[in-house]
């Protein structure tokens, strides 16, 4: 019986240790992670230091896989995807999803060098970093800052606001991989 359990199990670490391989494989280098931290911060700085009400006290914050900790190198091409809420909480009562992210993108187009950089997408702004990154800018609503875990962003159409909670999120992931590594 014995027998018959042993390569079994040996099959199993095989595939376990080759599929870690891939994994790590897959994992973005802390350099290319903080590279793109800066580079988000320097950006969320830069709207803060805007002259329109709303920007006052923009606050800036990853979500999606990079705050997850899952992003992975892109099977093809260069550029990995950041994706970043831009918290207005000065933009309170009737502001519409397409006045707050026409004000994002008039600041952003102030820099020279994020103009040349800027794309407009459905519901947010891209700043693309050529062969290493792309950052996805979505405008955020909600009270005061700090950002609290839920917020508003616009839909697709920009026609209105959505409830999102990519904090809440993060943290109901976080605990589910806890859980996960202490049954590993």
């Amino acid at each position: 019986m014995n027998a018959q359990i042993q390569p079994d199990l040996g099959r199993r670490r095989a595939l376990s240790e080759w599929l870690e391989s891939v994994g790590a494989s897959l994992d973005l280098s802390e350099t290319r992670l903080e590279q793109a931290r800066k580079s988000y911060e320097a950006v969320g700085a830069w709207l803060a230091g805007g002259t329109h009400p709303w920007l006052a006290d923009a606050v800036i914050t990853a979500h999606g896989s990079t705050a997850l900790g899952t992003a992975i190198t892109p099977l093809a091409g260069d550029e990995f995807d950041v994706d970043a809420m831009v918290h207005l909480p000065r933009a309170i009562g009737a502001v519409r999803p397409r006045h707050a992210k026409a004000v994002v993108g008039a600041r952003l187009a102030e820099d020279a060098r994020y103009r040349q950089m800027l794309e407009e997408k459905g519901r947010c702004w891209r700043l693309v970093y050529a062969r290493e990154f792309h950052l996805d800018l979505t405008p955020s609503i909600g009270p005061a800052s700090p950002p609290p875990p839920a917020v508003l962003v616009p839909d697709k159409a920009l026609d209105c606001w959505l409830p999102s909670n990519p904090a809440g999120f993060r943290e109901w992931f976080n605990r589910r991989a806890a859980l996960q590594s202490a049954m590993a």
